[in-house]
């Protein structure tokens, strides 16, 4: 049934003040980019701008963009002790998350317990905190189907289901404790071994050469392996 102009006109005008009213003060969730991460090691927040702006059909298109949101608490990962950390970049694709409680008091607290707030305070556009990570179908991180990867500019982790466990880095790993091997060592590469310089001196019992040149500074091509006892 064809309504009349003027009652398609109305409808579409309490349409938008419905669509509206959820808009402005209904909150859930939004992708958005970090734009600011000066204060982000000394309170764990960031500075962020929404990647969706509104436009208003009824009123020439008119294209409302978004607001950037100052000191936005980022959430990490944590528990049983442990904690995952990080880092951030300005460009760092996040996602808000809204809550529907005021938030401020709570983040200025301590956390150790509950607070109280009156009924009276509703939340605002500055109640949300911040998820790292977000991306789009078209520029995404590539994940696997199986594995765990943990990958950055020059250094990739990936752990299988098997529980093979390969690091690959342009850098240097550093290990600042004691290291026990219950299986075999392979290296690939050179190997430096140096002595132990709170007991002065270093034991390598039972360990292989690659060739006959014994236990010098260095060995020689491949011949055929020998254990020293």
């Amino acid at each position: 049934m064809m309504l009349p102009p003027a009652t398609e006109n109305k409808i579409a005008a309490i349409d938008e003040r419905i669509n509206r009213a959820i808009r402005d003060k209904v909150y859930t969730s939004i992708p958005a980019k970090v734009v600011n991460v000066d204060y982000y090691e000394q309170y764990q927040c960031v500075s962020v701008k929404p990647v969706i702006d509104d436009y208003y059909p009824l009123n020439n298109y008119l294209i409302l963009q978004a607001n950037t949101l100052e000191k936005v608490f980022v959430r990490l990962q944590e528990g049983g002790g442990f904690k995952i950390k990080l880092p951030v970049a300005v460009g760092d694709d996040c996602t808000l998350h809204y809550c529907h409680k005021d938030l401020d008091q709570w983040l200025d607290s301590s956390g150790d317990n509950s607070i109280e707030q009156s009924v009276n305070l509703t939340a605002s556009l500055n109640d949300c905190y911040v998820e790292l990570g977000f991306g789009t179908r078209k520029k995404h991180q590539n994940p696997s189907k199986t594995n765990l990867v943990i990958e950055g500019d020059a250094t990739t982790i990936t752990i299988t289901p098997a529980g093979e466990v390969t690091v690959t880095t342009a850098g240097v790993c550093t290990i600042d404790t004691d290291v026990v091997i219950s299986g075999n060592l392979e290296v690939g590469e050179d190997l430096t071994i140096g002595t132990n310089s709170g007991e002065g001196y270093s034991s390598y019992l039972g360990h292989t050469h690659t060739s006959y040149d014994g236990g010098g500074t260095t060995s020689s091509v491949i011949l055929e392996t020998e254990t020293e006892v």
